[in-house]
């Protein structure tokens, strides 16, 4: 349960931070373009889950948890690179596009399925336990929803330019695949 706890709130760092960024824009996040974007991160995990739950009747599930462990390595590498770099594409690809100052569902959806590729790679690795899924996904719908009202609205409070804290998000999900694949190989 404390593993499944920090996974989401490992995975709700960039949401956090897309958040944030769009809250110093002055880009106002309505309830339903919140509710698009934690239903795409919602669902896009289910389908890892499910993947991986389908695939495990016929590859080990020792497998799909060390492809999940580098699959969650390289999106976290990837995204620590492009940081580093100042190539993030995510808010670049997301912002406002009719530049009305309020994201619309169309674009959180795209916000939303942007930001839950790691959500569905570590979907992949969650053991088929009913109380592990089901504290995952609580947990995932209570950090999706709350890292977007919260760091929106200190976001639209704030003046300056905002911290740029996004490569954190590829950083720990290096360590996560690590200790997960330090975890895994001894036990």
């Amino acid at each position: 349960m404390i593993e499944t706890f920090i996974i989401c709130l490992i995975l709700s760092i960039d949401l956090s931070i897309i958040s944030f960024s769009y809250g110093i824009s002055k880009i106002k996040i309505p309830l339903t373009s919140i509710i698009g974007i934690v239903f795409i991160n919602f669902l896009i995990s289910g389908l890892g889950i499910l993947f991986s739950y389908l695939f495990t009747k016929i590859i080990a599930e020792i497998y799909f948890t060390y492809a999940s462990i580098i699959l969650i390595f390289l999106i976290g590498l990837i995204s620590f690179v492009k940081e580093i770099k100042h190539k993030n594409n995510y808010f670049e690809s997301c912002q406002d596009k009719n530049n009305d100052k309020i994201l619309s569902l169309k674009e959180s959806i795209f916000l939303g399925f942007a930001l839950s590729i790691d959500s569905f790679c570590v979907g992949l690795s969650l053991k088929h336990s009913f109380t592990i899924i089901f504290s995952y996904f609580c947990f995932i719908l209570l950090f999706s929803f709350s890292s977007i009202l919260i760091f929106s609205k200190i976001g639209y409070k704030i003046s300056k330019k905002p911290l740029n804290l996004s490569w954190l998000s590829g950083i720990c999900l290096i360590i996560f695949s690590l200790v997960k694949f330090f975890l895994t190989l001894f036990s």
